[in-house]
């Protein structure tokens, strides 16, 4: 804002019945620009007037219903011109749609408007108080201005890119920064330097794809594109894609997560120059044909070419350099290595000590047996004291396992969900909670389960817990998991 506005202000001179309403809540849309100061509203369609930080006192019209990406147009080189045409138009609605006109059919809308007695008084306050006179050829000014303005100069805030708020927003410009995610990044890092690669390959039954890695300050990024075949993703959506996690019981999800064609957790190893790189972070998003909710996705799936008649799993991994040295790079290998996965078996369940029971994991035979089966009180010490009351009757089954797995890798687990804590003094029907607090109780990741209580002893006997309850369970059904490890490493030069 400069002088000019200033003293206009001090004029106390109200534009309202010239279509420019004052608010005291001058509230932006996504397009209003980085650095604008409102002047006044249309009161129409989100349209305002504004001036933007770095343009001086040039007065911009800001139309949010307009076709991307023309949302906003210069009116006025400074806001005296800004009055003066005022002056001439008699209304600034006519200013703002002067772009879709041609100069006879703007002239005749001018020419046929007739100002109220407000509008009337307010122009004659404008053309004494200012001593001002209406712009000669209006819509010849207002048309070179537009026509001659670099629109590239408009900074915006995030929310003009945010496909959420403006489902117009043009793609960012593309930029991999170490210690970023494929959704964004934060701090001042410059972006890496992009370094082709476009290296396809196989692993674990899958194709992979390395388009790129980018070069930081900090570090190396690489980007992992993992292609499947779209009647293979449908096949599995049309098992689960309905059922949704929250309905699943644990057991339920852990199938889910391994039929997914999209789900593969590997563990990347780079070797740079001959120096190997540790993973430091990753993060990952999959692209669906027609699937409009992850933006990001098209964005990645343009920028490297890739097919869109298939689906895709992306992941982008930070690997930090040696000593905080970016080095040149001359060479570049690869080691893949899946992480192991967790296969669930049939639910059973326990009668008594001694039962022997065949559980059924898919090319996996086990027989457990039980050695113990009771009825428990987890001890109150172990609970945090608070005005929480917490479940504390759990089953302990203790078993033997032929054969012998290795140490950790099969592990048994109560299908059932814990009961939540609740306040002290209430009934569980009283009160029904989404907080997981049990977890710190009896648990793991999946919710309040069963567990490997402690290592295994000298003969291999085994314990596991359910899931607490408030009262005794009637009945407990039981399922083993089996961590499996299906594919060696793989070594891959990609430079």
């Amino acid at each position: 804002m400069g002088k000019y506005y200033n003293k206009f202000l001090g004029k106390n001179i109200d534009l309202a019945p010239l279509g420019i309403e004052r608010r005291e809540e001058n509230s932006p849309y996504f397009c209003t620009p980085r650095g604008a100061s409102i002047i006044g509203w249309a009161g129409v369609d989100g349209i305002h007037y504004c001036f933007i930080r770095g343009f001086g006192e040039m007065v911009f019209a800001v139309s949010p219903m307009e076709v991307a990406p023309n949302y906003v147009r210069p009116l006025a080189g400074s806001f005296e011109d800004f009055l003066r045409l005022l002056l001439a138009c008699k209304d600034c609605n006519f200013m703002e749609q002067v772009w879709q006109w041609s100069p006879e059919d703007f002239s005749q809308m001018v020419a046929d408007s007739t100002p109220d007695r407000a509008a009337a008084e307010t122009l004659d306050q404008i053309q004494k108080s200012m001593k001002l006179t209406p712009m000669e050829q209006p819509w010849a000014y207002m048309r070179e201005l537009q026509d001659s303005f670099d629109y590239s100069k408009i900074q915006y805030t995030e929310e003009f890119y945010d496909p959420e708020m403006n489902e117009n927003a043009p793609a960012p410009e593309w930029a991999v920064y170490y210690g970023g995610t494929i959704y964004g990044h934060t701090g001042r890092d410059k972006a890496g330097v992009e370094i082709p690669v476009d290296k396809e390959f196989q692993y674990a039954g899958r194709t992979f794809l390395v388009p790129a890695v980018y070069s930081c300050a900090k570090g190396l990024v690489v980007d992992f594109c993992m292609r499947v075949e779209l009647e293979e993703f449908q096949r599995y959506w049309a098992k689960w894609g309905d059922r949704y996690e929250d309905n699943l019981n644990q057991r339920e999800r852990k199938l889910s997560y391994l039929e997914n064609p999209l789900h593969f957790e590997f563990t990347p190893e780079i070797t740079v120059n001959g120096k190997i790189l540790k993973r430091r972070n990753s993060s990952g998003i999959c692209y669906i044909p027609g699937d409009p909710s992850e933006p990001e996705t098209r964005f990645i799936v343009e920028h490297y070419h890739l097919d869109q008649s298939f689906a895709w799993s992306f992941s982008r991994v930070c690997f930090p350099w040696k000593r905080g040295r970016r080095p040149k790079i001359k060479s570049l290998e690869l080691t893949m290595a899946q992480e192991p996965v967790e296969v669930p078996g049939e639910v059973f369940e326990v009668s008594y000590p001694g039962e022997q029971i065949d559980l059924k994991i898919p090319g996996n035979p086990f027989t457990l047996t039980v050695k113990n089966y009771e009825p428990q009180i987890l001890d109150p010490s172990m609970i945090s004291p608070d005005n929480m009351e917490y479940p504390t009757c759990y089953t302990m089954l203790t078993y033997t396992l032929t054969p012998k797995p290795e140490a950790e890798k099969l592990y048994i687990q109560d299908l059932s969900e814990c009961d939540q804590p609740r306040p002290k003094g209430t009934e569980p029907s009283e009160f029904s909670s989404c907080e997981a607090a049990a977890i710190a109780i009896i648990g793991g990741a999946d919710g309040p389960v069963a567990v490997i209580v402690g290592a295994p002893q000298p003969d291999q006997e085994f314990a596991a817990c359910s899931a607490p309850h408030f009262e005794p369970a009637e009945r407990i059904q039981w399922y083993p998991v089996l961590q499996v490890t299906e594919y060696e490493l793989k070594e891959i030069t990609l430079i």
